[in-house]
């Protein structure tokens, strides 16, 4: 028996009972009886039909149609699964450095490729990031998989303009082309996708040529991408405005990642930028907005992220942006002219990084910082800190600690850091710290990088235990007041790289054994301690097993000669051997070690230098001889070298081939002060000096460089300055240089030394120098300066042209020399100078006008010539002090007494050299005019005959009158009648 769901019997059934029906009248019709049993045969077929139709037929159908559908979707996936192939045939890429193209082939499911990802048979992901794809991609098939959704292209070097078919790509909805190497004008068609949520265009900040939004604009770009979430153009030039740009994200209403750093776009931002109150990431670092931080950022409760460093910010930071119980990464880094103070935190924060380095923030620091218990990184370096240094000991994730110059004083005790297991780096230096440094920061579980430096802390440093298992790599207690013996447990510490204890009170003997321990170490500095370094090694092993050493700071540790150990050291980058007794002659293996940049042996009593050179490569970037008594010609085979301090020696010439062998044309800085050079200043020298020299077709912020004249006065001030980070671009004044400026705490080299190549901008270096009059020592200066010092030695004639065409000097002193005549008109081409000392010279004539157009002058002294006459007026050589023009008795005018006195009868007598210097007309007017009288009755005697006779005749008729004895002799010649004057007694 059958049950069917429906009630009514079903359409076939009803047929087969209409059938039976049929029969059964046509039985009645005819004679024929049908058995009951052939009606219940009918019935019984009619539900067998049924049963086939439902359990055969129609699973039948459905089956067909499932064939149909998959035979149309494998070809649709094969097709897209060519596309691809050919996409990879078109694109040019190392197979050797593929992780997914180079895997891709026919026999194999296009959906199982790696960065291929499919659904219902289409592919809609594409992930071909860091394939490292050098081209191919303008003609290729990938427009053509018009089902993609995703597609990520970053990181690879396509080196091209976005091609404009990415807008066929109607499906995508996620779209990175992130540092992929694209350039030129983003093309609009990119604005007609949609359904873009994610946006990726960013480029390398330092990326040339540049990625634009600029036509169209970031206003036309945006105005279609209503459903974007995340917006990344990094490194895009969209230069535009606060207002413009504002508005133009302000249609963005479902934005929650704004990254938008070195897009040159300016501010002030606008209070249009309020409205997207999803945001959650805001990074717009690297830009000049040169306004304040705007109050409703305050109002962002989803706010995670907030990275605007280096824009330029300025004004009061608003502190309720601290308090947002989101915030997790926050850093406002580099804005010198932001200022603040950090309130109470909330104990819920959750800040997991802060970075307020280069700020103006000040006040002190709150205890509340320890309610950060998920800090991890905190950067408070260069700012205006005051008082005692808070305990972290419940910041128990906190990783790197970082308020290096501030002004934090008292004391560092055991509980400060205690129990800090996830501690790697402490960083204090440049502080106003006293005391003991307590010992347990040595034994801290994981600390990797321990600095102290520039601190008064004072007193012993005890011996730690366990020293062999610290994990420390760096140790920097520099420039303080430490003293007795260095502890054997630091040179214990196996993993120890950096190891910097100079300009402390330590005493004792160092012995090179102690070192070699390290056999990580690569920079050691030990300098100006009362140390006494035993650089002694008998053993062959102990030498060839030395520590590789890259920076090697040994000033003042009575070494007496030189290491013998440092043949072996090929890879030195820094060398300090000054102060140290050394006598006799430089070696010549010091010059050949390929990888020295720095050397400094000055203050010893080296005679000479072992030759030949000849055949010498030396890098050497900075060279220190000053204060020795080398004797003889400058050498010159520093090719390289862009410091050069040669002062307080005995040398006497120069060779004259110096321009033709272009081994100082990198120089910036040269100190030949205080030598026995004589005669006049050779133009050969000058003009070897090409990168002092300012070129018309060259930028001129490639030579905007500034000087620190080195002279031997005697008020000696001691001035740590960290000066770093300073901008090419701009023009830096001398007074500028004496700010502190901040300092890279990531290349942390020995806070006497720091090298980077041309374009980094900066080395540091122990370097005596002149600021008005004074003596000083900077030992951290920047790389950018060009600068002349020839004072002291014996220098004379006028002062050659070749030196006013190094246009690009900041300072020049010439200062304790013979130079003679005027000085020169052309100075004015000087544009640059900054410090001008022309002083103890036999200079003459008048100031000339010129010199008062140099608008960065920061430092003049003329005193001690002969100059005379009015002081040009200018916009500052009026302000200089009266001693700078001093020495010179003709000088008036301010900041002297009044030009008028000089000038009344109470005038002092006109001094020679004025004679000699100058032309006086009253009585050259005289002299012409007596010239030209006698002139007119001379010429024609001598050139008209009876002129002559007609003037001796009245010549002889007054001598006749006027003289009794004389009397007239008259003689015939050829027929001519002639008289003479005779004495007749």
């Amino acid at each position: 028996m059958f049950l069917f769901p429906n009630p009514r019997p079903p359409p076939v059934l009803g047929r087969c009972s209409s059938l039976l029906r049929f029969f059964e009248r046509s039985c009645y019709s005819f004679p024929v009886v049908v058995p009951p049993s052939f009606h219940r045969t009918l019935l019984f077929l009619a539900m067998r039909i049924h049963q086939i139709f439902f359990h055969i037929f129609i699973p039948l159908c459905i089956i067909y149609l499932n064939i149909i559908i998959n035979v149309a979707t494998s070809h649709s996936l094969h097709h897209q699964q060519l596309l691809l192939l050919h996409l990879k045939d078109s694109l040019v890429f190392n197979p050797a450095t593929s992780k997914k193209m180079v895997y891709w082939n026919q026999s194999s499911d296009c959906c199982q490729w790696n960065g291929v990802t499919c659904s219902k048979g289409d592919v809609i992901g594409l992930d071909l990031s860091q394939e490292f794809i050098f081209g191919g991609l303008d003609y290729s098939t990938l427009f053509e998989l018009e089902y993609l959704q995703r597609l990520n292209l970053a990181y690879n070097h396509f080196n091209s303009s976005i091609p404009v078919n990415f807008g066929k790509l109607k499906s995508l909805r996620y779209l990175n082309l992130s540092n992929a190497g694209f350039h030129g004008q983003i093309p609009g068609e990119i604005s007609h996708l949609t359904d873009l949520t994610t946006l990726d265009l960013s480029t390398p900040l330092t990326s040339q040529p540049i990625l634009k939004l600029q036509n169209p604009n970031i206003a036309m770009f945006l105005q279609n991408l209503e459903n974007i979430t995340e917006l990344y153009l990094d490194g895009v030039k969209v230069s535009a405005e606060g207002k413009e740009w504002c508005h133009a994200l302000s249609s963005l209403q479902n934005l929650q990642v704004l990254s938008m750093s070195s897009c040159n776009i300016s501010g002030p931002i606008d209070s249009s930028l309020a409205t997207l109150e999803k945001l959650s990431i805001i990074r717009l670092s690297l830009n000049n907005i040169s306004s304040s931080v705007p109050e409703f950022f305050a109002n962002f409760s989803n706010l995670n992220v907030l990275e605007i460093s280096s824009c330029s910010l300025t004004g009061l930071f608003p502190n309720g942006i601290f308090q947002l119980k989101t915030l997790k990464v926050f850093d406002i880094s580099n804005n010198r002219d932001l200022h603040g103070v950090l309130p109470n935190f909330l104990p819920d924060a959750a800040f997991h990084s802060m970075n307020l380095s280069n700020t103006n923030f000040s006040g002190k620091l709150p205890g509340s910082i320890s309610n950060l218990t998920q800090l991890v990184h905190l950067d408070l370096s260069f700012n205006r800190f005051t008082g005692p240094l808070p305990s972290f000991k419940m910041v128990k994730n906190l990783r790197y600690l970082s308020i290096l110059h501030n002004n934090l004083t008292g004391v560092i005790t055991t509980t400060h850091f205690e129990g800090l297991e996830n501690l790697l780096s402490i960083d204090l230096g440049d502080n106003y710290l006293s005391g003991n440094i307590p010992m347990s920061l040595f034994t801290l579980l994981s600390l990797q990088e321990l600095t102290l430096s520039r601190n008064g802390l004072d007193g012993l440093l005890d011996e730690f235990p366990n020293a062999s298992s610290s994990k420390l790599e760096l140790i920097d207690l520099s420039s303080n007041s430490l003293s007795g013996p260095i502890p054997a447990s630091i040179f214990h510490i196996k993993g120890l790289r950096f190891l910097q204890l100079s300009d402390n009170d330590f005493n004792g003997t160092i012995r090179l054994d102690m070192v070699q321990r390290l056999q990580n170490l690569h920079t050691l500095g030990l300098s100006n301690n009362k140390l006494s370094v035993n650089v002694t090694l008998n053993d062959d092993h102990l030498i060839s097993s030395f520590p590789s050493m890259k920076y090697l700071l040994l000033g003042s540790c009575n070494l007496g000669e030189f290491p013998g150990f440092l043949r072996n050291q090929t890879q030195i980058n820094a060398l300090d051997l000054s102060n140290n007794q050394i006598q006799g002659e430089i070696p010549n293996w010091i010059w050949r070690f390929k990888s020295l940049v720095y050397l400094n042996l000055s203050n010893n009593f080296l005679t000479n230098m072992e030759g030949p050179f000849d055949d010498l490569n030396s890098n050497l970037y900075i060279l220190d001889l000053h204060s020795n008594q080398l004797t003889g010609s400058v050498p010159t085979f520093t090719k390289y070298v862009n410091h050069l301090d040669y002062s307080n020696n005995k040398f006497s010439t120069v060779p004259l081939n110096i321009d033709n062998t272009n081994n100082w044309e990198m120089l910036h800085i040269i100190d030949l002060a205080s030598n026995n050079f004589t005669g006049i200043l050779p133009g050969p020298v000058l003009r070897s000096l090409k990168q002092m020299m300012l070129s018309e077709t060259k930028p001129q912020e490639k030579y905007e460089n500034l000087y620190f004249d080195m002279f031997d006065n005697h008020d000696i001030v001691l001035y740590n300055s960290l000066l770093s980070n300073i901008n090419k671009l701009q023009v830096i004044k001398l007074h500028k240089l004496l700010e502190t400026e901040p300092y890279d705490v990531v290349v942390h080299l020995a806070n006497y030394y720091r090298f980077t190549n041309e374009n980094g901008g900066r080395y540091m270096d122990s370097v005596t120098v002149v600021y008005k009059a004074l003596q000083m020592e900077l030992t951290k200066i920047p790389t950018i300066f060009a600068s002349l010092d020839l004072s002291s030695n014996h220098f004379e004639g006028p002062i050659p042209q070749e030196l006013v065409s190094l246009r690009a000097l900041n300072v020049l002193n010439l200062s304790h020399n013979i130079f003679s005549g005027h000085i020169p008109l052309s100075i004015g081409d000087l544009k640059n100078i900054e410090s001008l000392d022309l002083s103890n010279n036999s200079l003459s004539g008048k100031i000339p006008s010129e010199l008062a157009g140099l608008n960065f002058l920061a430092y003049l002294n003329l005193s001690f010539n002969h100059l005379w006459g009015e002081i040009p007026t200018g916009t500052q050589i009026q302000t200089f002090d009266p001693s700078s023009f001093e020495g010179n008795e003709g000088l008036c005018g301010p900041p002297l007494r009044d030009c008028s006195s000089v000038r009344g009868g109470h005038s002092s007598p006109t001094p020679a050299y004025e004679m000699h210097g100058s032309i006086d007309w009253s009585f050259l007017s005289v002299e012409l005019g007596f010239i030209f009288g006698f002139g007119i009755v001379l010429l024609p005697l001598i050139l008209f005959e009876c002129w002559r006779v007609l003037y001796w005749k009245h010549v002889d008729d007054l001598l006749y009158m006027f003289v009794p004895q004389l009397g007239f002799l008259y003689e015939h010649h050829k027929g001519q009648r002639y008289r003479s004057l005779r004495w007749t007694g």
